[in-house]
């Protein structure tokens, strides 16, 4: 993949100098790349190390004629400043804990900027990132519980991280991370509330194609979630104790059904579904419980394996990332 250097005639504003980087301005460097009106004084071996997109660049700013800064001649790249400072800083500073959160900015200059200048092993920790917070297996989804983990939380986060996914063809993550959307789909539709007050500024918003996926999953999980709880509706029917029919049954139907069903809960295990409907646990008796968790688990099992199906997505098998 080739790049091209930024020319004069493409700088917007030529009155205000350059500024050097705070961070990224290495006395020893001995190249200075310029994006936007910041300037990077940094090490052209490593980059040609670490980039052949860099390599092949840096190779044809040799023909002389350009600025130079402390004797080092200057190369300008169409980027904007923060991609570039996020991309050298991964350079310089990697993070190789995926379990070490990092800002959603970062995560996302890893992957943008790893693919731009074939730079594996930046693509890949952001991919490892975002598989971490979206997983494509049902262990690491129960593993996983509900908490960020490998990306620092901030509004918005996860249609942030829905439309990269999407700009950067990172399928594998879509399921897992349409099936959090529908948590709250007023936030999918017009953004998070950045705010307490309901006329508050909104984050961005997933994209159309985000937005149609969920609402065709949405219906096809209400049939799932049917199916996960049809137990629900013949609880006790065979049970010596009264409590498991009389009791626990109408109020388990109701909890699960009204006002609409809870369709995160078709993806629970076992001991997340009693921890949030504590009377599965306390109000039912042995045999009962028994059944009720072995259907369970099953349909769960099923509804997991079908998940990208739902979103019109292709089997988990198929689904592909950079």
């Amino acid at each position: 993949m080739s790049k091209r250097q930024r020319t004069d005639n493409e700088e917007v504003n030529t009155a205000v100098p350059p500024r050097r980087s705070a961070e990224t301005w290495y006395r020893d460097g001995n190249v200075v790349l310029q994006a936007g009106n910041t300037q990077f004084k940094v090490h052209q071996g490593l980059l040609e190390r670490h980039s052949p997109v860099f390599a092949g660049l840096l190779v044809e700013g040799q023909q002389g004629g350009e600025d130079t800064v402390e004797g080092c001649r200057v190369v300008k790249l169409e980027e904007s400043e923060e991609d570039i400072e996020l991309l050298l800083d991964a350079l310089y500073n990697p993070r190789p804990n995926i379990k070490v959160p990092v800002p959603f900015k970062t995560v996302s200059a890893m992957m943008r900027m790893g693919l731009e200048y074939e730079i594996p092993h930046l693509r890949e920790g952001a991919l490892k990132r975002l598989t971490l917070e979206f997983p494509t297996t049902l262990e690491e989804y129960d593993e996983r519980g509900g908490a960020w983990t490998s990306i620092i939380e901030e509004k918005g986060l996860l249609f942030k991280i829905v439309n990269l996914a999407h700009e950067c063809d990172i399928h594998t993550i879509l399921p897992a991370a349409y099936m959090r959307c529908l948590d709250d789909m007023d936030a999918l539709l017009h953004g998070e509330l950045m705010g307490e007050e309901p006329d508050s500024p909104r984050s961005e918003a997933a994209c159309l194609t985000a937005v149609r996926a969920c609402f065709a999953g949405r219906e096809a999980l209400y049939v799932a979630f049917n199916r996960t709880f049809a137990w629900a509706r013949k609880l006790g029917e065979t049970c010596d104790q009264d409590e498991c029919y009389y009791e626990t049954r109408p109020w388990l139907r109701a909890v699960l059904w009204i006002p609409a069903p809870k369709i995160s809960q078709v993806l629970l295990n076992w001991e997340g579904l009693t921890r949030e409907e504590v009377s599965l646990k306390n109000g039912l008796c042995a045999e009962c419980s028994k059944e009720a968790r072995q259907k369970f688990e099953a349909e769960r099992t099923v509804t997991w394996r079908k998940l990208p199906e739902y979103f019109g997505l292709p089997k988990w098998k198929d689904l592909t990332s950079p």
